[in-house]
């Protein structure tokens, strides 16, 4: 387990008491793509399990484009998340946007359904063949930024 502070587990225990409500509206998810922290519940870094900074993915969504996206090792999807919700270019109609997010643990996949169910969500290993190629073409694929102690 992740060290972290007597506020972040109070936030996180928040963000996950939101997680159960049957529909979340636009600050509900904001807040738990703040305050969910993926250390809580689980040893992260043997896991190789690094969450964008949600500063990072806000900056990061900008630079995204396109109309049929890929989110690769999409973990909550928080890279989708920012540019779904933030950072759609004003010329792109939302209900012409595809977004596939590619998850292997189920969790992950569970949570970023309710932050961002406009996306398709599979999980599984990105490494499995056939499976990028069965879902066809993307405008764009993201993934999490390098982080890590290497």
């Amino acid at each position: 387990m992740t060290r972290i502070s007597t506020k972040q587990l109070k936030l996180h225990n928040e963000a996950l008491r939101r997680l159960r409500k049957d529909i979340l509206n636009l600050n509900d998810k904001d807040f738990i793509i703040e305050h969910y922290n993926e250390g809580v519940e689980r040893v992260i870094s043997t896991k190789g399990i690094f969450f964008t900074p949600p500063q990072l993915a806000s900056d990061f969504s900008l630079e995204v484009s396109g109309y049929r996206v890929i989110d690769l090792c999409a973990g909550i999807g928080m890279l989708s998340y920012f540019y779904w919700y933030h950072g759609l270019e004003p010329k792109i109609a939302p209900e012409k946007v595809e977004i596939f997010c590619i998850e292997r643990n189920p969790d992950f996949v569970e949570i970023g359904k309710k932050l961002l169910p406009e996306a398709t969500w599979i999980c599984a290993d990105i490494t499995k063949p056939g499976l990028l190629s069965s879902i066809g073409t993307f405008d764009m694929a993201i993934s999490n930024p390098p982080l890590g102690t290497k």
